[in-house]
């Protein structure tokens, strides 16, 4: 397991726009398989709980965490994509049972390298518990209906929250803390922090837009992007708030200094896409730095979307620096 992020190339382009995106990425693609003696003990055990009235949901009663003296968890399951962003360059390779289906695809996960090789499950809480699991992880955009059977199974569970960049480092500690690898958490953590390290404040104003207008603002793991790689947020000054939305005409209208795209592919064949590469908007932004960011490092507020922010910083140095030369 690599003790270092992976390298950014900034020359890189061509992030490519997942297809059927109004389906989140995380949901179910694959599986391990039918597994009928799961199944049966599922239903026996559930149906013991549900005559004692047992409750649970994704989000309530405490989260489970690893207690000195107790035997480190050698089981360890990936619930979710954004779980599988911690598990893996944290937890060795030969503890975890399973990851996510899309735990190794290039276009979706910042891991998928390190990824690739390992056993994957369905989502499912049958299949996750045939596992045998001594611990699951639950990332953002989990399936509610599996965390809350786990749960309510005393299966050791440890949830996370969707975040931003500032929850990160708390997050590492968690996992980190549930797995038994402090060790290994504190050096992400700092390989984390170093690369945020602040590199002074840029007046340019930035954009990331997407197909149909998607125009990503504060509260969201972007924005924060956009924000520390130096930039000013076009969405935060005209007073976005979370996952809002801009017509070409007033993207035209504001006109960013730096547009960034992660969805840019002409390959894709639906309308929203296609409107990125509309010729008046071409025309109307003819001579705007364009940069193209992997979805891949945002997609989850998780360790390696500092890769989006050096990859940002890249490309802005790199433009300063032909501006320099063509002066």
């Amino acid at each position: 397991m690599p003790d270092t992020f992976s390298s950014v190339d900034p020359d890189f382009f061509g992030g490519r726009w997942p297809r059927g995106l109004s389906r989140h990425p995380c949901g179910r693609a694959g599986g391990v398989g039918p597994m009928r003696r799961a199944v049966r003990f599922l239903a026996m055990v559930l149906g013991a709980l549900g005559a004692l009235g047992a409750i649970g949901a994704i989000g309530q009663g405490p989260a489970f965490a690893f207690e000195a003296g107790k035997a480190v968890p050698q089981r360890v399951v990936s619930l979710s994509l954004c779980a599988d962003q911690f598990v893996v360059p944290l937890v060795p390779r030969e503890r975890i049972v399973a990851v996510s289906a899309l735990a190794a695809n290039e276009n979706y996960s910042s891991v998928a390298a390190e990824a690739r090789g390992l056993p994957v499950h369905g989502g499912t809480a049958e299949e996750v518990l045939a596992l045998e699991p001594d611990l699951v992880i639950a990332g953002g955009y989990a399936r509610r209906e599996t965390a809350e059977l786990l749960e309510r199974l005393k299966v050791p569970l440890v949830r996370l929250p969707p975040g931003g960049l500032n929850e990160v480092p708390d997050l590492i500690r968690r996992v980190a803390a549930a797995t038994g690898t402090l060790d290994a958490g504190e050096r992400l953590e700092a390989r984390f922090e170093a690369a945020l390290a602040p590199q002074g404040m840029d007046n340019r104003i930035g954009a990331l837009y997407r197909p149909g207008g998607d125009l990503p603002g504060p509260k969201t793991t972007e924005n924060d992007v956009i924000e520390r790689a130096g930039l000013k947020s076009l969405a935060a000054l005209l007073g976005v708030q979370g996952y809002g939305r801009l017509h070409v005409e007033e993207l035209v209208l504001h006109r960013p200094d730096v547009l960034i795209f992660d969805s840019a592919d002409e390959r894709q064949g639906s309308l929203s896409t296609q409107m990125l590469f509309h010729p008046a908007l071409a025309r109307a932004m003819s001579g705007t730095p364009v940069i193209n960011i992997p979805i891949r490092y945002w997609l989850c507020g998780a360790p390696r979307v500092v890769e989006a922010v050096t990859l940002l910083r890249a490309h802005l140095r790199a433009f300063d620096a032909k501006e320099r030369v063509n002066q």
